[in-house]
């Protein structure tokens, strides 16, 4: 018991260091995608937030996702918008809350990215910042250039975007009807 509980604080420490390349930025491009937010861009490698072993299609990816602040929300935390500046395959990694408010009608439910062209390949158990453990779904696509997306998921906790070393391999689809959470 001592030993996975010092496992898991050393992981959740190496969230907190090895995630740590805040790119000081709101708008960015990292790998191709020009990236916009409303709070700062942090960018690390998926292992520093996959809780446990790291799927095989994942292994070499790199996570982009914006910073969260408890204390600092705005209803626009959640959005984030991305523009492909070449063709290249990408995931998203999402979670959902009951939250509500004028926001709302911007969020996507996992229907709605099977509808919009994601293919859903299935739920990726992640930590947050806080050591908070969380499962997040996840989906893919093969975007083309001058594709652009506004997804938006949650109040304040935007999607978080993570690219594929090259040559990994599309994944396989999980549940091609997955069921709304909200």
């Amino acid at each position: 018991m001592r030993r996975q509980l010092r496992i898991a604080l050393a992981c959740i420490l190496s969230f907190s260091t090895a995630f740590a390349d805040d790119l000081t930025k709101r708008e960015t491009v990292v790998a191709g995608i020009a990236i916009r937010a409303t709070k700062p861009l942090k960018l690390g490698p998926i292992a520093t937030v996959c809780l446990g072993d790291v799927p095989d299609i994942l292994k070499g990816a790199r996570a982009i996702a914006p910073t969260f602040d408890r204390e600092n929300q705005s209803d626009t935390d959640g959005r984030i918008d991305l523009e492909f500046k070449r063709a290249q395959p990408v995931y998203v990694a999402v979670s959902w809350s009951n939250e509500r408010g004028a926001w709302s009608k911007e969020v996507m439910t996992k229907s709605d990215f099977v509808r919009t062209g994601w293919m859903y390949v299935g739920e990726l158990p992640t930590r947050s910042s806080s050591g908070k453990v969380e499962q997040r779904g996840l989906f893919w696509r093969e975007a083309k250039a001058g594709d652009k997306f506004q997804l938006r998921t949650r109040k304040a906790i935007a999607p978080m975007i993570i690219t594929p070393r090259a040559g990994a391999p599309a994944p396989t689809p999980g549940d091609p009807r997955p069921a709304d959470s909200k």
